[in-house]
């Protein structure tokens, strides 16, 4: 068994190559066939010999050893549970073998740390003094970096290696401990301005506004709105205004349940709210597409934005088309261009201090933020225990590059 199952591995990892190496071998036996047919019979004899023999070899080749190799690639593969390497003991200190120009953004605690690709260089670009950093996000070209802790906005330039403070929660002058967030952080096209959203509330109330910050200046206006909040804005593509939506009521129509939304718009000549339409809608999710049909294009980037945020996907693609993801056995798996290999089994954590409910019985992948290089070429994911690993799944390499779990992580790319 251990023998056949050490063939049946070799086939899978090199399944590709034995592929064309079977092609290249059959079309060289058909040519030397043909020349040695070619001088021993007359022309129409040969032509007819030919054509026979290589249709029965080719039908020989698919039926025969063609079947045997595919079952055996989807056994082990999609069936047998037979894992190729084991994770921990592949993992190595060094990965000098990365050969990527580009930098990884992470956060741990209250630092932001620029990182290679190679582990080789690390350099801490901004620190918060005083809570940690929950988020980060890169302008459209990539020159700056939003930093927001809990209660803070900064500001990083990257060519100037400058940062600022951009707003906080805490009133200029005030003793009074006020509490409160910054959130709905949106860019605009050409990445001079952007929009944000300061909370504050207290034991005798609560107040949000809706600001916009102008990097050439570092001014900031704020939005006044005919509704109580403005909720999350969208800029158009020509960044000369924003756009967002309230639900106004939900009615059932012809037995469908149908939303109506309000679109605003925010004309920044004069930061004044104006109505635009209504929208009435079959799904509760807003999409950009609802305000296309009212001929409005917005501006949705998302290069920008930590991986957290985009969310943790089962499989994703590179630049090439190869895969990789988790399955629903565990297993993370990589594919070419023809089949699926299973690397290893991925571990999940349970939370004992969570209450078991379906959804978290099985606890939470030990793999977090699984992302493609822009290259295509090496995928970088989040351990919980081993931090940031680098891997080259095709060549079944992997390094450790950042000791550490990290809160979030991410890079721009212009791709």
């Amino acid at each position: 068994m251990e023998s056949g199952g050490k063939l049946i591995m070799f086939l899978s990892r090199h399944f590709e190559e034995i592929t064309y190496a079977l092609a290249a071998l059959l079309s060289l036996f058909l040519g030397m066939y043909v020349i040695y047919q070619f001088k021993r019979r007359p022309l129409g004899v040969q032509v007819r010999s030919y054509v026979e023999t290589a249709i029965g070899s080719t039908l020989i080749f698919l039926l025969l050893f063609g079947s045997t190799l595919i079952l055996a690639i989807y056994w082990a593969n999609y069936k047998s549970p037979y894992i190729h390497f084991d994770l921990y003991d592949s993992i190595s200190r060094n990965a000098n073998w990365v050969r990527e120009d580009l930098t990884i953004y992470l956060v741990n605690d209250n630092e932001l740390i620029a990182l290679s690709c190679d582990g080789n260089h690390q350099e801490v670009v901004f620190t918060s003094d005083e809570e940690p950093i929950r988020q980060f996000e890169f302008s459209p070209h990539g020159r700056y970096i939003l930093v927001s802790t809990y209660k803070k906005l900064f500001m990083i330039d990257t060519e100037e290696k400058k940062d600022w403070l951009v707003d906080q929660v805490q009133l200029p002058g005030s003793e009074e401990d006020l509490k409160g967030s910054i959130s709905g952080i949106s860019w605009s096209p050409g990445g001079d301005r952007f929009s944000y959203e300061l909370s504050r509330w207290s034991n005798f109330g609560s107040q949000a506004k809706v600001y916009i910050y102008d990097i050439n200046d570092r001014s900031k206006k704020s939005i006044d709105s005919p509704t109580r909040r403005l909720g999350t804005l969208y800029w158009d593509l020509a960044g000369e205004n924003l756009y967002y939506l309230k639900q106004a009521s939900s009615e059932l129509e012809e037995r469908q349940l149908v939303y109506k939304l309000k679109v605003y718009r925010v004309d920044l000549s004069d930061l004044k709210v104006h109505f635009v339409d209504d929208i009435m809608m079959e799904e509760e999710n807003f999409s950009p597409i609802h305000l296309s049909l009212l001929g409005i294009k917005l501006y949705q980037p998302e290069r920008g934005l930590t991986f957290d945020r985009l969310g943790n996907q089962t499989v994703l693609k590179s630049r090439q088309g190869h895969l990789i993801g988790i399955d629903r056995y565990n297993y993370f798996f990589y594919q070419g261009k023809w089949f699926r290999r299973r690397l290893f089994r991925v571990k999940r954590d349970v939370d004992t201090s969570k209450k078991q409910t379906m959804v978290n019985a099985y606890g939470e992948h030990v793999l977090r933020q699984i992302r493609w290089t822009p290259s295509g070429r090496y995928v970088v994911m989040d351990h919980s225990y081993w931090g940031i690993l680098i891997m080259d799944p095709r060549r079944q390499k992997v390094a450790q590059i950042y000791p550490y779990d990290v809160n979030v992580y991410g890079w721009f790319s212009e791709i």
